[in-house]
């Protein structure tokens, strides 16, 4: 797995723009109507460094929360979250759907990555390493130091304050 980018964690500083809230909430809208989910309602999160959404599904059909970083396109889903607490899942259809859309639903600017990314399980549960954090500022390092994660999704999803 390649080094964690510069910001991820949400302290320092970021590598092109920030994500608005605005483009979590198009491609929210855009999944719902793409693949026919009753409603869509955002979670606020207070200290999180992401956006999270619960898209809802008709029936006893369970809904899904999407998750995206706030410092980069990057994205996941969870069939369980409470503040905090999240249970990823793969949901393959919208993250192959994800993966071949060509543009993000946004202007972008400069350098900034120019697709949407979903992250894997495999790759979220990968155990933090040296080489993963080498390249993250100062301010994230200390954060790391005083939260202690453990895996990869402790970082691009994270609580901290």
């Amino acid at each position: 797995m390649l080094p964690l980018p510069k910001g991820i964690s949400g302290f320092g500083e970021v590598e092109g723009n920030r994500i608005e809230l605005d483009e979590f909430k198009r491609i929210c809208y855009h999944l719902m109507i793409v693949f026919q989910f009753q409603g869509f309602e955002l979670i606020d999160t207070y200290s999180g460094n992401y956006y999270i959404g619960k898209l809802m599904r008709a029936g006893n059909n369970r809904d899904i929360f999407i998750l995206m970083n706030q410092c980069y396109p990057i994205l996941s889903f969870a069939d369980e979250y409470e503040y905090g607490n999240i249970n990823f899942v793969e949901e393959s259809t919208i993250a192959e759907y994800l993966s071949n859309l060509e543009y993000r639903l946004t202007s972008i600017e400069g350098d900034q990555i120019t697709n949407y990314k979903v992250i894997t399980l495999e790759k979220l549960n990968v155990s933090l390493s040296d080489s993963l954090i080498e390249g993250l500022h100062k301010e994230e390092k200390k954060q790391i130091d005083y939260w202690r994660p453990s895996k990869v999704k402790d970082i691009i999803f994270n609580n901290w304050d």
